[in-house]
């Protein structure tokens, strides 16, 4: 229960960042509302929003562990469900979502 609280806490902070990024954009630019849809496109489909990321090909899912949108939703439901255990739990995910929080930060 403790790496679904810590995995929830770090959901919401790199979204929080990743948000907050494309609004310090918009201070630069005038229209951003494309931007923001393909923002959301992409969170949608490669986060787990949509479906599990699972499903997708090999190749995808390789690509999908070095983005940090999969830990915006599908790593917190695999942390949940029991998928994904505390041995299980590599250190190259926690590298990965803690860099881009800390990035963003």
């Amino acid at each position: 229960m403790l790496a679904f609280l810590a995995s929830l806490v770090m959901a919401f902070l790199l979204g929080f960042f990743l948000e907050a990024t494309l609004g310090m954009i918009g201070f630069w630019f005038l229209e951003v509302s494309s931007l923001l849809f393909v923002y959301m496109l992409f969170t949608f489909f490669f986060s787990g929003h949509m479906f599990p990321i699972d499903i997708l090909p090999a190749g995808w899912a390789a690509v999908l562990r070095f983005i940090p949108l999969q830990y915006l939703a599908y790593f917190p439901a695999a942390v949940f469900l029991g998928k994904i255990k505390g041995t299980n739990w590599p250190w190259a995910y926690r590298a990965v979502r803690l860099g881009a929080v800390v990035h963003f930060a």
